[in-house]
């Protein structure tokens, strides 16, 4: 029996993986980085370390990486200015439901937690979570099992009782090698074969998993 519920953040909640696949490639392009973008995919779910050390490997270890980073903040940062903070949909709706439900909420996220806090508040939800853990309280990022172990830790929940949403193969490696029930919300990354051992179900949205959970997820 399913007794809580577990959200990834970026390309789950909120539509910011879109914002950083083009944010990378403008600023390859500025400073002339050959195949960044086919890093996206690898990053994402990574915490600043682990990422860093993607692109060491990729650029060699004298790569600024701290200097792209800034710069991609900059443009990303002016993107959310122009835009706002872009919530995929269903959102709200799923949210309080399981506020209503009295299902306990966590938030599973390889983003900062100074980042994640301005986030969730930016959006007004933040209130919703009982539970947030960040990148940067972890030593092993995804798809290392640490961020859900704590998780659920957390929670005081079995990891097979929790549910895992998440939509990069990163997170989804991760939340399954936790021992969670593990759904695929699909962002960047379409479901696939080497994407069925790490996930149960796949829903479209959070609007068709809503639905999902109001009949069988929690009977």
């Amino acid at each position: 029996m399913i007794k809580a519920v577990a959200f990834d953040m970026d390309g789950v909640l909120f539509d910011t993986e879109r914002i950083s696949k083009s944010t990378w490639t403008q600023v390859g392009k500025e400073w002339n980085l050959p195949g960044v973008e086919s890093l996206l995919n690898r990053a994402m779910g990574l915490n600043y370390e682990d990422t860093r050390t993607l692109f060491f490997k990729k650029y060699g270890k004298n790569f600024l990486y701290d200097d792209f980073r800034t710069r991609c903040s900059e443009i990303f940062d002016g993107e959310l200015l122009k835009e706002g903070l872009p919530m995929k949909p269903g959102v709200l709706e799923i949210l309080s439901y399981l506020k209503e439900a009295k299902i306990p909420v966590a938030l599973s996220t390889s983003t900062r937690r100074v980042k994640t806090i301005a986030h969730l508040k930016q959006a007004g939800i933040e209130d919703y979570f009982e539970v947030v853990v960040t990148g940067d309280t972890v030593k092993h990022s995804k798809p290392n099992p640490e961020i859900y172990c704590n998780t659920c830790r957390a929670l005081g929940t079995a990891p097979q009782e929790t549910i895992a949403i998440e939509d990069s193969p990163n997170g989804l490696q991760s939340a399954r090698r936790a021992g969670m029930f593990v759904v695929m919300i699909p962002d960047q990354v379409a479901p696939n074969k080497e994407l069925e051992p790490f996930y149960d179900r796949v829903f479209k949205s959070l609007i068709d998993l809503k639905e999902w959970l109001c009949t069988d997820a929690f009977e």
